[in-house]
C-alpha cells in the first residue's frame, strides 16, 4: 500500500489581488503631490493659517490648536477641530 499526498502545499505568502496595486507612476506623482502641499503649508505666515482656519480649513485649525496647546493655549485663537 502506497500513501498519496492529499493536496499540495500552498505558499505563505499571499498574491496580490488584481487591480488592487498602483502602477509605480501613479503612486510617485500622488507622492510628489503631497510633498509639494506639505512645502507650500511650511511656507505660510501665522497670519495665512489663522485666516485659513477661520474659513473652515481643517489642516490650519490642527495646526493652530497644536500650536496652541504647547503654548499653553497663548497662541492665536483656539479653534474646536472636531466641527
Amino acid at each position: 500500500m502506497t500513501i498519496q499526498p492529499i493536496s499540495t502545499p500552498t505558499p505563505a505568502t499571499p498574491s496580490a489581488a488584481p487591480g488592487k496595486a498602483q502602477p509605480a507612476a501613479k503612486t510617485n506623482a500622488a507622492v510628489a503631490t503631497l510633498a509639494a502641499s506639505a512645502a507650500e503649508e511650511a511656507k505660510e505666515t501665522p497670519a495665512q493659517t489663522r485666516s485659513e482656519a477661520a474659513r473652515g480649513d481643517h489642516q490650519a485649525q490642527r495646526v493652530l490648536a497644536s500650536q496652541a496647546a504647547k503654548q499653553g493655549g497663548r497662541v492665536g485663537t483656539v479653534v474646536n477641530t472636531k466641527a
